[in-house]
């Protein structure tokens, strides 16, 4: 029969060889990172700016070798100018993926994987941005499809429910 005492003697000897596991683990975490090699060459590409006559600025910058374009348009409103309005940044991103008074959002999404790219609204803190890349022959209608999102709301009617399909989906509103 096994006493107390020689229960009592494993379970510290067994604590001991954890501890010692786990300090020999920190210990080797704990080495230093290899040195860095010696840093490539690095210029960036001439970029051209200018202003519209609407007051846009717009930046062309040249990257890569594959011929696609990134438009972005940043609203310089998000997170941080709700106030007690939780959330309306999102929500308002929200309903501006549900398409525009011209389009649904299926044909949003459409139209953009047309041009070989894709759509996306984004909020940060501060600002707000609506991104569409396609490749670059289709420059001119992605910028349209951008534009659309922008300036056309979607004007059907919603069924609101206290959030949007899509920020209840994503469980940010309790």
């Amino acid at each position: 029969m096994v006493n107390a005492m020689t229960i009592l003697r494993a379970c510290v000897l067994a604590a001991t060889m954890i501890v010692s596991v786990n300090t020999a683990a920190k210990e080797q975490a704990k080495e230093t990172p290899p040195e860095g090699g010696t840093p490539k060459d690095f210029t960036l590409p001439p970029k051209q700016q200018y202003q519209l006559d609407n007051g846009l600025m717009v930046t062309l910058v040249p990257y890569g070798v594959l011929p696609k374009v990134t438009i972005s348009a940043r609203i310089m409103v998000g997170n941080l100018n709700e106030g007690e309005n939780t959330w309306l940044a999102d929500l308002t991103a929200d309903l501006m993926e549900e398409g525009t008074s011209n389009r649904s959002a299926e044909d949003v999404a459409r139209e953009a994987a047309d041009m070989g790219g894709s759509l996306a609204i984004g909020v940060g803190l501060d600002q707000t941005s609506v991104t569409g890349e396609a490749l670059a022959e289709f420059a001119p209608g992605m910028v349209a499809l951008l534009a659309d999102v922008l300036l056309n709301p979607a004007s059907r009617p919603i069924r609101w429910h206290g959030c949007s399909a899509t920020r209840c989906a994503r469980g940010s509103v309790a």
